[in-house]
């Protein structure tokens, strides 16, 4: 990690398994977890989980409330992401509220890359301004300018959190048809999206 430059190396070893040392060593080594995952167990020990919905999807009550929601429910995790687009993600930490990550448009990694990006840069000592800031996210050889910035509706306080009702799936909510997934990429197709990844940001 080189100022705002962070590089993630993503890895299907799990960062807590026996020995795995080699990965826990690493200060900036964590495990993200789609909240679908095969695995639901790993949701105890992940420190960023995802999903990939469409915003108004209704079992989840929107970016805003299921980033509270989860966060909630799984006192391990320091970041919650929600994405919206091949593009877009909503991101909610514990110590810097709601924030809004946008990826220039021939940007090609996946927005899960992102929210682990910015878990790492702020675990590595990164201070969000006002302002926002732009994170350059290099993985799979390219580099991708993100812009993280707070949303504004945070100020005004926290949404209503309430759980929705069950519909399958690890957590009960399914996958929703797989979001806006269905038109990414190929390079996006390959993520790791239903098996927990371990990502590691270089310095």
């Amino acid at each position: 990690m080189r100022g705002t430059d962070i590089e993630i190396e993503r890895s299907t070893d799990h960062p807590y398994a026996a020995g795995a040392a080699q990965l826990t060593a690493h200060p900036i080594a964590h495990l993200a977890v789609h909240e679908d995952t095969r695995d639901p167990s790993d949701l105890a020990l992940a420190d960023v989980i995802v999903r990939d919905d469409p915003p108004d999807d209704p079992r989840l009550g929107g970016p805003a409330a299921w980033t509270a929601e989860v966060l909630a429910r799984h006192p391990h995790a320091t970041l919650a992401s929600y994405a919206t687009g091949p593009h877009h993600c909503v991101a909610r930490t514990r110590t810097h509220g709601l924030l809004t990550l946008t990826a220039t448009p021939d940007a090609d990694a996946d927005p899960a890359a992102y929210a682990s990006a910015l878990h790492a840069w702020l675990a590595g000592g990164g201070t969000l301004p006002p302002g926002g800031v732009t994170l350059r996210v290099h993985t799979a050889g390219d580099a991708h300018p993100v812009r993280v910035h707070p949303t504004r509706s945070h100020s005004a306080g926290e949404p209503p959190v309430t759980p929705p009702p069950d519909s399958g799936g690890a957590t009960g909510r399914g996958s929703g048809g797989g979001g806006w997934r269905a038109g990414g990429s190929a390079r996006r197709q390959r993520s790791f999206w239903r098996w927990p990844t371990c990502c590691v940001a270089l310095i």
